[in-house]
């Protein structure tokens, strides 16, 4: 009990250490021109939330690996607890990890409180399962009016939405013509800056992920994680404050 009480007080310093990076002018900005230099390349950042899925998500890491590209999974803590390999194996390829909550709770529908308990329960499993900290939060279905302060670092949600949930959950809507709506959403009329929602607990979404990552390479898109894309376009993101794209 008290090395687990230890391994979270630690963990929570070096989550305060991590907000004070965000909020400090000078550290991030010293190497913002170097990183932007590094690539001319257009970047979109692919997120994945309610994971994870240890056959989905293993599918979609697969097709990120073979492509040399990264992303940023939210996460659930319940599911997280439940499949821990798959997350650290995205941690060792370079993508990263968000807080999505514990059990995916809207927060429109709790109190303060409960919020906090939500996101800290979710930190926690973070912390014990993968020993680092968060640094972003995404509020369950985006919806975080009036209670984004409360996360404590950056809210991550948007500027291109799939829609992948409403075709994948009944197999009836697995469909190769729904396939090829969320396809065309993810790869046309996108441009630099963009996040881009998909869901990895879905076979749907991973079956739709081996069309939708190597063709965003082929179009010469570099897929980055968010944390990447906001500092290679020099955007400095603020605790409690949300982002939809780095533009």
């Amino acid at each position: 009990m008290h090395f687990a009480k230890l391994s979270r007080s630690l963990c929570c310093a070096a989550s305060i250490i991590l907000l004070l990076y965000f909020v400090s002018p000078t550290a991030a900005a010293a190497s913002e021109t170097d990183l932007r230099k590094c690539s001319d390349a257009p970047l979109i950042a692919l997120t994945f939330d309610d994971g994870p899925s240890e056959t989905n998500t293993a599918r979609i890491l697969d097709v990120l690996e073979v492509n040399g590209a990264k992303a940023t999974f939210f996460v659930i803590g319940r599911l997280l607890a439940e499949h821990a390999d798959v997350a650290r194996r995205a941690v060792q390829m370079g993508c990263e990890i968000g807080n999505h909550t514990y059990d995916h709770k809207t927060w429109t529908s709790l109190g303060q409180s409960a919020i906090l308990e939500q996101i800290e329960k979710a930190d926690a499993v973070i912390c014990d399962v993968l020993g680092q900290s968060c640094r972003l939060v995404r509020a369950p279905g985006g919806r975080c009016c009036g209670q984004s302060k409360l996360a404590g670092r950056p809210i991550i949600l948007w500027s291109v939405d799939t829609e992948d949930w409403k075709y994948a959950a009944h197999a009836r809507d697995c469909t190769q013509e729904n396939r090829a709506r969320v396809i065309r959403t993810a790869t046309e009329n996108v441009r630099d800056g963009d996040i881009i929602l998909m869901h990895d607990i879905y076979e749907f979404t991973a079956q739709c992920c081996e069309t939708i990552i190597p063709r965003l390479c082929a179009q010469g898109f570099r897929l980055v994680t968010v944390s990447e894309l906001m500092r290679r376009h020099c955007i400095e993101m603020h605790c409690g404050d949300v982002y939809r794209c780095a533009r």
